[in-house]
């Protein structure tokens, strides 16, 4: 629903949340709730990158017969100039909303899904960079 998504959006997007900000915390404590509301077990995965520190926010979906996994990506930190509605607001609520339409189905992915909303994006991909050095990035 277009619409559900639109008020998740208006909950987080309303200011500017750069990484290393409060607004930016609130933003993350917002949407690991959303996870969670979903039945969802998001992990905080922190790590620094070129001296930032970050919170990548990561879920798996185990799938019933895997073959491999397949990982959707969107970014959850704004410049310090927007409240990031469109960039990427709009994509982590996108993924969300998807997830939710989904479960409420019954779905059950055939492969493992990884759902990564990164941090310092906007800095950088930094969160991006950040993910894929952890030892555990797409493990189970």
């Amino acid at each position: 629903s277009a619409g559900r998504a639109l008020e998740v959006l208006e909950r987080f997007a309303t200011r500017p949340h750069p990484v290393g900000t409060g607004e930016h915390e609130c933003v993350r404590e917002t949407v690991m709730a959303e996870l969670v509301a979903l039945g969802l077990e998001p992990e905080q995965r922190e790590g620094l990158v070129m001296g930032v520190p970050l919170t990548n926010l990561v879920t798996r979906i185990p799938g019933h017969a895997p073959t491999g996994t397949v990982l959707c990506v969107a970014h959850y930190d704004t410049k310090p100039t927007g409240p990031g509605a469109g960039d990427d607001g709009a994509g982590v609520v996108a993924w969300l909303e998807a997830l939710r339409a989904l479960r409420a189905r019954g779905w059950q992915p055939r492969n493992d899904v990884v759902l990564l909303l990164s941090d310092g994006e906007e800095l950088g991909l930094l969160g991006a960079r950040l993910f894929p050095r952890e030892p555990h990035a797409l493990a189970a």
